[in-house]
């Protein structure tokens, strides 16, 4: 049995066969009253004892109906739909904003001419939310794409736009690096931060709290100084009109050791005071500053450090305990003090049996001044001046012994010797 080819008019559309496919809107329901047409017509044919070759079916739909399916699958559809040349396809002259993240979500208004109702917009990908305003203006929401830039189009049933302005697809920012990489949970450390894609107006967040003082620098840095927050490690995240970083840097949180108190409080400015340092959070490789770097430091244990002092110049001096980088505001202070100084005595020699007064000149003598001749504490101090002292010696064995004045806790040293005589 030989068919006869058969050929319906539907619509705007020509139908010849039914095995053609495309991915226009309406085309399922073309290719189903096609397939339809095609077999009643052949039926009928057989019946009235017609008989040729049948050749592949196929089915060609002339009209609009190709020209909604091109953008979106790449390619004409099979069957040869070609569009109808006598209508004219909507036109695309301005896309606002004309940027926005790869991730997607920025709501576009499309100007142009030409435009209908049930328009579909394209964008790299196929956007989201068309919304038909008027002849001359769409709106829609771009879908996730590749960074970069892409043309955008408007389909509707008379075509699709040609030549149309481009959209560009922003990466989002990158954080690869933060200096310094911990900081007090007291916050307000100054940090910097390295990476890609940082615009103008980025924020700046730790566990969601946001960062103060935050300076976009260049496009690969960001300077800004820390919130407060807990002791732990916390991503640095930031964000901007082309979305959030992800999977960046950290940022860790370090609980401040604390300074309760101090013994002794003052020292010679020469240096060498050994100082017993008492608090919390104290960890081996904790840094000390009493005005400057101590020669020695030893952590007894978390709420113990002793340190000697070093050099420095006569004044009051903040005592600081850090661990990471950390200290907390010094509230515990040291005072350096330049020592008392023995010159002369008179006279220099007295009975082993004490008594004796003696005149003790020199230099920084304080009202509260001690005085020892050998080790022996003087019987009595009177305070004359800063340059001098009478005192009265206490029994002593025979023999030579060193004068020292000590206020407080400085003492003289290298002064004149006092003769005990028998």
């Amino acid at each position: 049995m030989v068919f006869k080819r058969s050929e319906v008019l539907v619509g705007s559309a020509t139908v010849r066969g039914a095995n053609a496919s495309h991915t226009s809107p309406g085309a399922s329901l073309v290719r189903a009253l096609a397939f339809s047409i095609a077999l009643a017509a052949a039926l009928l044919a057989t019946f009235a004892g017609t008989a040729h070759a049948m050749t592949q079916p196929q089915v060609v739909i002339a009209g609009p109906l190709d020209l909604v399916a091109a953008p979106f699958d790449g390619v004409a559809a099979e069957g040869g739909v070609t569009p109808d040349t006598g209508l004219t396809p909507p036109t695309v002259t301005k896309v606002e904003p004309a940027e926005g993240p790869a991730a997607g979500g920025t709501v576009v208004t499309l100007t142009g001419t030409g435009f209908t109702e049930g328009a579909l917009v394209k964008i790299g990908s196929a956007a989201t939310e068309v919304e038909y305003k008027s002849t001359t203006e769409l709106t829609a929401k771009t879908a996730a794409t590749a960074v970069g830039k892409d043309e955008v189009f408007v389909t509707d049933s008379k075509g699709v736009n040609g030549a149309g302005p481009d959209f560009t697809y922003n990466a989002a920012p990158k954080v690869t690096s933060v200096s310094p990489a911990e900081g007090s949970t007291e916050g307000g450390t100054a940090i910097a931060l390295k990476g890609s894609d940082f615009v103008s107006g980025a924020k700046v967040t730790l566990a969601g709290e946001e960062a103060t003082s935050v300076v976009v620098v260049s496009p690969t840095e960001i300077t800004a100084k820390t919130p407060k927050g807990a002791a732990g490690k916390d991503e640095v995240v930031v964000s901007d009109a082309d979305g959030v970083s992800s999977a960046g840097a950290g940022f860790t949180y370090i609980t401040p050791p604390t300074v309760t108190a101090i013994s002794p409080k003052e020292g010679t400015t020469a240096g060498g005071t050994a100082v017993k340092i008492t608090g919390t959070g104290f960890v081996k490789g904790a840094k000390v500053k009493i005005g400057g770097e101590p020669t020695s430091i030893v952590v007894v244990s978390a709420t113990e450090i002793t340190a000697k002092t070093t050099a420095h110049a006569a004044g009051e001096v903040p005592v600081e305990v850090s661990v990471g980088g950390v200290a907390q505001s010094a509230t515990v202070e040291f005072t350096y003090a330049t020592p008392p100084k023995v010159t002369s005595i008179s006279p220099p020699e007295g009975s082993t049996a004490g008594g004796w007064e003696v005149l003790v000149t020199g230099t920084g003598f304080s009202e509260h001044a001690k005085v020892k001749i050998g080790g022996t504490e003087a019987e009595k101090v009177e305070w004359i001046s800063a340059t001098e002292l009478v005192v009265t010696t206490g029994a002593h064995a025979a023999g030579k012994a060193e004068v020292v004045v000590t206020n407080g806790e400085l003492s003289s040293s290298g002064g004149p010797m006092y003769t005990y005589v028998a």
